[in-house]
Protein backbone atom coordinates (compact mmCIF):
# COMPACT_ATOMS: atom_id res chain seq x y z
CA UNK A 1 0.00 0.00 0.00
CA UNK A 2 3.19 2.72 0.79
CA UNK A 3 4.78 2.13 -2.56
CA UNK A 4 1.26 2.30 -4.75
CA UNK A 5 0.60 5.98 -2.72
CA UNK A 6 4.20 6.82 -2.59
CA UNK A 7 3.81 6.47 -6.54
CA UNK A 8 0.69 8.45 -6.79
CA UNK A 9 1.14 11.23 -4.99
CA UNK A 10 3.28 14.03 -6.34
CA UNK A 11 5.79 15.66 -4.42
CA UNK A 12 8.33 18.53 -4.26
CA UNK A 13 11.83 17.60 -6.83
CA UNK A 14 14.33 19.16 -3.49
CA UNK A 15 14.87 15.76 -2.80
CA UNK A 16 16.08 14.90 -6.36
CA UNK A 17 18.17 18.02 -5.97
CA UNK A 18 20.00 17.18 -2.80
CA UNK A 19 20.94 14.07 -4.65
CA UNK A 20 21.76 15.42 -7.37
CA UNK A 21 24.32 18.05 -5.67
CA UNK A 22 25.58 14.53 -4.11
CA UNK A 23 26.63 12.89 -7.06
CA UNK A 24 28.28 15.83 -8.27
CA UNK A 25 30.37 16.47 -5.23
CA UNK A 26 31.64 12.60 -5.81
CA UNK A 27 32.25 13.22 -9.33
CA UNK A 28 29.41 11.35 -10.46
CA UNK A 29 27.44 12.77 -13.50
CA UNK A 30 23.51 12.78 -12.33
CA UNK A 31 22.35 13.36 -15.80
CA UNK A 32 21.17 9.70 -16.03
CA UNK A 33 19.04 9.81 -12.74
CA UNK A 34 17.34 12.78 -14.40
CA UNK A 35 16.65 11.12 -17.18
CA UNK A 36 15.42 7.55 -15.56
CA UNK A 37 13.03 9.87 -13.54
CA UNK A 38 12.47 12.47 -16.76
CA UNK A 39 12.75 15.65 -14.83
CA UNK A 40 15.25 17.81 -15.91
CA UNK A 41 17.67 19.36 -13.36
CA UNK A 42 15.74 23.08 -13.96
CA UNK A 43 13.04 21.46 -12.95
CA UNK A 44 14.18 19.80 -10.03
CA UNK A 45 15.58 23.30 -8.64
CA UNK A 46 12.65 24.89 -9.03
CA UNK A 47 10.96 25.95 -5.51
CA UNK A 48 7.39 25.84 -6.91
CA UNK A 49 7.44 22.74 -8.95
CA UNK A 50 6.34 19.15 -8.15
CA UNK A 51 7.15 15.81 -9.53
CA UNK A 52 5.42 12.74 -9.29
CA UNK A 53 6.31 9.60 -6.92
CA UNK A 54 7.02 7.57 -9.64
CA UNK A 55 9.23 9.63 -11.00
CA UNK A 56 11.26 10.68 -7.42
CA UNK A 57 11.24 6.41 -7.32
CA UNK A 58 12.77 6.40 -10.41
CA UNK A 59 15.65 8.85 -9.69
CA UNK A 60 16.40 6.89 -6.10
CA UNK A 61 16.74 3.87 -7.96
CA UNK A 62 19.29 5.48 -10.17
CA UNK A 63 20.65 7.13 -7.30
CA UNK A 64 21.86 3.70 -5.98
CA UNK A 65 22.97 2.54 -8.93
CA UNK A 66 25.26 5.39 -9.78
CA UNK A 67 26.79 5.19 -5.89
CA UNK A 68 27.39 1.52 -6.19
CA UNK A 69 27.44 0.43 -2.99
CA UNK A 70 28.87 3.94 -1.03
CA UNK A 71 27.08 3.31 1.81
CA UNK A 72 28.57 6.43 3.04
CA UNK A 73 26.89 8.72 0.69
CA UNK A 74 23.64 7.38 1.68
CA UNK A 75 24.31 8.04 5.08
CA UNK A 76 25.00 11.67 3.78
CA UNK A 77 22.23 12.06 2.42
CA UNK A 78 20.04 11.23 5.53
CA UNK A 79 21.83 14.09 7.06
CA UNK A 80 21.24 16.35 4.49
CA UNK A 81 17.39 15.26 4.20
CA UNK A 82 16.19 16.40 7.49
CA UNK A 83 15.17 19.58 6.32
CA UNK A 84 13.12 18.25 3.68
CA UNK A 85 10.49 17.02 6.11
CA UNK A 86 9.86 20.24 7.04
CA UNK A 87 7.07 20.39 4.58
CA UNK A 88 3.35 19.28 4.81
CA UNK A 89 4.17 16.37 6.58
CA UNK A 90 7.10 18.16 8.81
CA UNK A 91 4.50 20.78 10.18
CA UNK A 92 1.60 17.90 10.92
CA UNK A 93 4.34 16.02 13.18
CA UNK A 94 5.99 19.20 14.89
CA UNK A 95 2.28 20.67 15.96
CA UNK A 96 1.41 17.35 17.57
CA UNK A 97 0.60 18.00 21.32
CA UNK A 98 2.65 15.08 22.45
CA UNK A 99 5.57 12.72 20.93
CA UNK A 100 2.97 9.73 21.18
CA UNK A 101 0.47 11.91 19.32
CA UNK A 102 3.37 12.57 16.82
CA UNK A 103 5.19 9.13 16.14
CA UNK A 104 0.96 8.17 15.25
CA UNK A 105 0.86 11.36 12.99
CA UNK A 106 4.42 10.25 11.06
CA UNK A 107 2.96 6.76 10.51
CA UNK A 108 -0.61 8.13 9.39
CA UNK A 109 1.19 10.63 7.04
CA UNK A 110 3.92 8.10 5.44
CA UNK A 111 3.26 8.38 1.94
CA UNK A 112 3.77 12.09 2.23
CA UNK A 113 7.45 12.30 2.90
CA UNK A 114 10.10 10.52 0.55
CA UNK A 115 10.70 7.70 2.60
CA UNK A 116 9.42 3.94 1.81
CA UNK A 117 10.11 3.03 5.28
CA UNK A 118 7.56 2.07 8.12
CA UNK A 119 7.77 2.11 11.67
CA UNK A 120 6.53 0.47 14.75
CA UNK A 121 6.58 1.78 18.30
CA UNK A 122 6.28 -0.04 20.95
CA UNK A 123 6.36 0.05 25.07
CA UNK A 124 7.51 -2.18 27.28
CA UNK A 125 8.97 -2.25 30.65
CA UNK A 126 9.16 1.56 30.47
CA UNK A 127 11.36 1.44 27.20
CA UNK A 128 9.89 2.81 24.07
CA UNK A 129 11.32 1.32 21.03
CA UNK A 130 10.98 2.78 17.36
CA UNK A 131 11.55 0.04 14.77
CA UNK A 132 12.22 0.91 11.30
CA UNK A 133 10.18 -1.60 8.95
CA UNK A 134 11.17 -2.37 5.52
CA UNK A 135 8.53 -5.08 4.16
CA UNK A 136 7.45 -2.90 1.91
CA UNK A 137 10.62 -1.49 0.39
CA UNK A 138 11.63 -3.01 -2.59
CA UNK A 139 14.79 -5.73 -1.80
CA UNK A 140 16.66 -3.12 -4.21
CA UNK A 141 15.94 -0.02 -2.08
CA UNK A 142 16.02 -1.59 1.60
CA UNK A 143 19.69 -1.05 2.62
CA UNK A 144 19.55 2.34 1.23
CA UNK A 145 16.45 3.27 2.66
CA UNK A 146 17.95 2.32 6.09
CA UNK A 147 21.28 4.28 5.50
CA UNK A 148 19.37 7.48 4.32
CA UNK A 149 16.57 7.38 6.80
CA UNK A 150 18.26 6.36 9.85
CA UNK A 151 19.76 10.17 10.49
CA UNK A 152 16.86 11.57 8.90
CA UNK A 153 14.38 10.16 11.73
CA UNK A 154 16.63 10.91 14.37
CA UNK A 155 17.07 14.63 13.49
CA UNK A 156 13.17 14.53 13.22
CA UNK A 157 13.25 13.32 16.57
CA UNK A 158 15.49 16.37 18.25
CA UNK A 159 13.68 18.87 15.84
CA UNK A 160 10.24 17.63 17.67
CA UNK A 161 12.12 18.01 20.97
CA UNK A 162 13.33 21.15 20.39
CA UNK A 163 16.66 20.05 21.18
CA UNK A 164 19.14 17.41 21.74
CA UNK A 165 16.88 13.99 22.19
CA UNK A 166 17.42 11.67 25.38
CA UNK A 167 17.99 8.77 23.44
CA UNK A 168 18.92 5.52 25.26
CA UNK A 169 20.01 4.24 22.10
CA UNK A 170 19.96 3.84 18.29
CA UNK A 171 21.32 1.49 16.69
CA UNK A 172 21.34 1.14 12.68
CA UNK A 173 22.06 -2.32 10.47
CA UNK A 174 23.78 -2.04 7.31
CA UNK A 175 24.74 -5.61 5.51
CA UNK A 176 28.57 -4.69 4.85
CA UNK A 177 30.90 -2.29 7.02
CA UNK A 178 30.96 1.00 6.26
CA UNK A 179 34.92 1.10 5.43
CA UNK A 180 34.95 5.33 4.70
CA UNK A 181 34.52 7.74 7.48
CA UNK A 182 30.94 8.85 7.86
CA UNK A 183 28.90 11.47 9.97
CA UNK A 184 26.56 10.29 11.94
CA UNK A 185 24.11 11.26 14.47
CA UNK A 186 25.50 11.09 18.55
CA UNK A 187 24.64 7.95 20.23
CA UNK A 188 23.96 6.05 16.58
CA UNK A 189 26.00 2.79 16.79
CA UNK A 190 26.56 0.69 13.44
CA UNK A 191 25.91 -3.07 13.42
CA UNK A 192 25.76 -6.08 10.98
CA UNK A 193 22.87 -7.73 10.15
CA UNK A 194 19.79 -7.48 7.62
CA UNK A 195 19.14 -3.52 6.57
CA UNK A 196 17.09 -1.64 9.43
CA UNK A 197 16.99 0.75 12.04
CA UNK A 198 15.94 0.93 16.21
CA UNK A 199 15.59 3.96 18.69
CA UNK A 200 14.78 3.42 22.46
CA UNK A 201 13.96 6.11 24.93
CA UNK A 202 12.35 6.32 28.44
CA UNK A 203 8.51 5.50 28.02
CA UNK A 204 7.71 8.47 30.36
CA UNK A 205 8.47 10.88 27.24
CA UNK A 206 5.41 9.90 25.22
CA UNK A 207 3.17 11.92 26.66
CA UNK A 208 5.18 14.77 27.31
CA UNK A 209 3.97 18.38 25.76
CA UNK A 210 6.10 19.59 22.21
CA UNK A 211 7.35 22.65 22.33
CA UNK A 212 5.77 23.32 19.09
CA UNK A 213 2.48 21.78 19.94
CA UNK A 214 -0.30 23.76 18.39
CA UNK A 215 -3.76 22.55 17.85
CA UNK A 216 -5.27 24.40 15.33
CA UNK A 217 -2.07 24.03 12.55
CA UNK A 218 -1.69 20.61 13.55
CA UNK A 219 -5.20 20.08 12.67
CA UNK A 220 -5.32 22.17 9.68
CA UNK A 221 -2.12 20.21 8.43
CA UNK A 222 -3.37 17.03 8.16
CA UNK A 223 -6.42 18.34 6.45
CA UNK A 224 -4.35 19.57 4.17
CA UNK A 225 -2.53 16.26 4.15
CA UNK A 226 -6.15 14.12 3.84
CA UNK A 227 -6.88 16.36 0.51
CA UNK A 228 -3.78 15.97 -1.02
CA UNK A 229 -4.32 12.23 -0.68
CA UNK A 230 -7.96 12.23 -1.89
CA UNK A 231 -6.92 14.64 -4.80
CA UNK A 232 -4.20 12.22 -5.80
CA UNK A 233 -6.21 9.02 -5.46
CA UNK A 234 -9.31 10.79 -7.57
CA UNK A 235 -6.02 11.54 -10.45
CA UNK A 236 -5.26 8.26 -10.56
CA UNK A 237 -8.96 6.82 -11.27
CA UNK A 238 -9.98 10.02 -13.28
CA UNK A 239 -6.61 8.67 -15.79
CA UNK A 240 -7.49 5.01 -15.69
CA UNK A 241 -10.81 6.48 -17.07
CA UNK A 242 -9.34 8.38 -19.73
CA UNK A 243 -6.73 5.41 -20.55
CA UNK A 244 -10.20 2.84 -20.62
CA UNK A 245 -11.45 5.03 -23.47
CA UNK A 246 -8.47 5.73 -25.40
CA UNK A 247 -8.07 1.57 -25.41
CA UNK A 248 -11.82 1.31 -26.60
CA UNK A 249 -11.33 3.68 -29.42
CA UNK A 250 -8.42 2.31 -30.19
CA UNK A 251 -9.35 -1.49 -30.85
CA UNK A 252 -13.03 -0.59 -31.64
CA UNK A 253 -15.18 1.98 -33.59
CA UNK A 254 -12.97 5.33 -33.22
CA UNK A 255 -16.53 6.83 -33.94
CA UNK A 256 -18.25 5.10 -30.65
CA UNK A 257 -20.75 7.52 -29.24
CA UNK A 258 -20.47 8.50 -25.85
CA UNK A 259 -23.71 6.41 -24.80
CA UNK A 260 -22.09 3.75 -26.51
CA UNK A 261 -18.88 3.80 -24.92
CA UNK A 262 -21.11 4.33 -21.51
CA UNK A 263 -22.83 1.27 -21.55
CA UNK A 264 -19.33 -0.76 -22.53
CA UNK A 265 -17.67 0.66 -19.40
CA UNK A 266 -21.06 -0.50 -17.88
CA UNK A 267 -22.28 3.34 -16.35
CA UNK A 268 -24.87 5.36 -17.48
CA UNK A 269 -24.05 8.45 -20.12
CA UNK A 270 -24.41 11.22 -17.28
CA UNK A 271 -21.96 9.54 -15.65
CA UNK A 272 -19.04 8.64 -17.61
CA UNK A 273 -19.44 12.67 -18.97
CA UNK A 274 -19.16 14.26 -15.09
CA UNK A 275 -16.31 11.80 -14.56
CA UNK A 276 -14.57 13.28 -18.03
CA UNK A 277 -15.07 16.75 -16.56
CA UNK A 278 -13.78 16.29 -13.54
CA UNK A 279 -10.68 15.19 -15.05
CA UNK A 280 -10.83 18.29 -16.98
CA UNK A 281 -11.59 16.78 -20.30
CA UNK A 282 -14.44 15.98 -22.77
CA UNK A 283 -15.50 12.70 -24.61
CA UNK A 284 -15.43 14.59 -28.21
CA UNK A 285 -11.69 15.63 -27.30
CA UNK A 286 -10.77 11.84 -26.24
CA UNK A 287 -12.46 10.60 -30.09
CA UNK A 288 -10.82 13.45 -31.88
CA UNK A 289 -7.24 12.67 -30.46
CA UNK A 290 -7.60 8.88 -30.86
CA UNK A 291 -9.16 9.68 -34.75
CA UNK A 292 -6.16 12.16 -35.58
CA UNK A 293 -3.93 9.19 -34.51
CA UNK A 294 -5.36 6.42 -36.56
CA UNK A 295 -5.36 9.10 -39.14
CA UNK A 296 -1.75 9.58 -39.19
CA UNK A 297 -0.86 5.94 -39.24
CA UNK A 298 -2.98 5.17 -42.13
CA UNK A 299 -2.01 7.92 -43.96
CA UNK A 300 2.05 6.80 -42.99
CA UNK A 301 1.38 2.92 -43.00
CA UNK A 302 -1.39 2.92 -45.98
CA UNK A 303 -1.82 4.41 -49.59
CA UNK A 304 -5.64 4.52 -48.51
CA UNK A 305 -7.34 7.55 -50.50
CA UNK A 306 -8.51 9.71 -47.83
CA UNK A 307 -12.18 9.54 -48.59
CA UNK A 308 -11.50 5.42 -47.47
CA UNK A 309 -9.45 6.45 -44.15
CA UNK A 310 -12.52 9.42 -43.29
CA UNK A 311 -14.99 6.46 -43.31
CA UNK A 312 -12.60 3.88 -41.39
CA UNK A 313 -12.14 6.68 -38.64
CA UNK A 314 -16.02 7.02 -38.53
CA UNK A 315 -16.41 10.25 -40.64
CA UNK A 316 -19.71 10.53 -42.31
CA UNK A 317 -17.94 13.32 -44.49
CA UNK A 318 -14.42 13.34 -45.84
CA UNK A 319 -15.09 17.02 -45.62
CA UNK A 320 -15.47 17.15 -41.62
CA UNK A 321 -12.45 15.10 -41.54
CA UNK A 322 -10.48 16.84 -43.42
CA UNK A 323 -11.44 20.23 -41.20
CA UNK A 324 -10.56 18.36 -37.97
CA UNK A 325 -7.33 16.89 -39.12
CA UNK A 326 -6.48 20.40 -40.89
CA UNK A 327 -7.54 21.99 -37.42
CA UNK A 328 -5.48 19.58 -35.56
CA UNK A 329 -2.08 19.44 -37.82
CA UNK A 330 -2.01 22.94 -39.10
CA UNK A 331 -2.13 20.61 -42.19
CA UNK A 332 -4.82 18.35 -44.76
CA UNK A 333 -4.31 15.27 -44.39
CA UNK A 334 -2.81 15.20 -48.63
CA UNK A 335 -0.38 17.96 -47.05
CA UNK A 336 1.08 15.88 -44.47
CA UNK A 337 1.22 12.79 -46.16
CA UNK A 338 3.22 14.41 -48.65
CA UNK A 339 5.72 15.90 -45.98
CA UNK A 340 6.40 12.35 -44.27
CA UNK A 341 7.31 11.15 -47.90
CA UNK A 342 4.64 8.58 -48.01
CA UNK A 343 3.33 8.15 -52.00
CA UNK A 344 0.52 9.25 -52.59
CA UNK A 345 -3.26 7.49 -52.85
CA UNK A 346 -3.95 6.31 -56.11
Amino acid sequence: MLLSLYRKVPVSPQNMAVMAELLRENDIDPAPAFSAAGVTADHASNPLATVSGAAELAFQEKFVELTDGRRHVWLELGLRSRFLMLGLFGVAVMTARTLRSAMETAGRLAWLHHSLALYELRTQNGVCTLRMRLDQTPPHLREFTALRDAPATTDLLNMIWGGRFPFLGIELTTRDRIFTPVRKPDAMVVRLGEPGAVWTWPAELLDQKLPAADRRSHELSLRQADQLLQHALATDESNDLVARICRLLQEGDPGLSLPDAAARLRMSPRTLQRRLTGAGVSYRQLQTRERINGARRLLRETSLPVAEIAWRLGYTETSAFNHSFRRTCGVSPRAWRKSIGQPQEV
